[in-house]
């Protein structure tokens, strides 16, 4: 699952502001806005953390495991 920094890391990565995320992923503003500045996994429902996970793919974000740690990940010269 997502942390809130992760979901932050993302956004910053495709220079996203929380209106543009919120609005991309049908997630209330006032969820991102919650959800960011938790350290671990958001206290918000799977459902929540798996829209904004598929939105961060559908626009070119992946999500990697090393180490036993979530790895977020954008293409170079990738422009949103």
């Amino acid at each position: 699952m997502l942390t809130g920094r992760q979901i932050r890391a993302a956004r910053a990565m495709l220079d996203w502001s929380q209106d543009t995320l919120a609005q991309k992923s049908e997630v209330s503003i006032a969820s991102i806005k919650r959800i960011e500045p938790q350290h671990g996994v958001p206290n918000v429902t799977t459902r929540t953390l798996m829209k904004l996970e598929s939105t961060f793919v559908k626009a070119g974000i992946s999500f990697e495991t090393a180490d036993g740690q979530l790895i977020v990940k954008c293409p170079n010269s990738f422009a949103a």
